[in-house]
């Protein structure tokens, strides 16, 4: 499962290829809106924002062995919390200023987990995870996000 060589910053060069104007394959989302939900989910695996695992071990324990320990990526349109059927409001002024967001969050990411390399924070879908299974997790997300706007997948 560990893979050392997850850079999260390597895929930044890629968002700033992305223009207001860029369409989307599939999703609700504008670029700036996708960069800025990177953003909020790297804050998850930082500890600024905290959740709740919604299922039982039992079932966490599927999801990791598929998509954790599992060479699965996330699914097209896949969907975490299915409530939000609208993205939220723009948080920064441009496509610029939210990936200055997503790089001052992952940074913190690194500093965190460099402080405390036990750190664990929870995750909405697969519960309790660690530096390695959030890098992963992180490394598939992105991706996922990157297929949406015809991005390279090469990280």
């Amino acid at each position: 499962m560990s893979n050392p060589s997850i850079n999260l910053f390597t895929p930044l060069q890629h968002l700033r290829t992305l223009q207001p104007e860029s369409t989307p394959r599939f999703g609700i989302m504008n670029a700036q809106q996708m960069i800025e939900h990177l953003a909020m989910v790297v804050c998850i695996c930082n500890g600024k924002i905290k959740v709740e695992c919604k299922f039982p071990p039992e079932r966490v324990a599927v999801f990791k062995s598929q998509f954790i320990a599992g060479d699965q990526d996330l699914p097209e349109g896949v969907q975490f919390d299915r409530s939000n059927t609208t993205p939220p409001p723009l948080r920064t002024a441009s496509i610029t200023g939210a990936i200055e967001l997503l790089e001052k969050e992952i940074t913190l990411f690194h500093q965190v987990f460099e402080e405390n390399p036990d750190q664990i924070f929870t995750h909405t879908f697969f519960g309790e995870m660690g530096f390695e299974e959030w890098k992963i997790f992180q490394r598939k997300h992105f991706r996922h996000h990157f297929k949406q706007f015809n991005l390279p997948l090469d990280f």
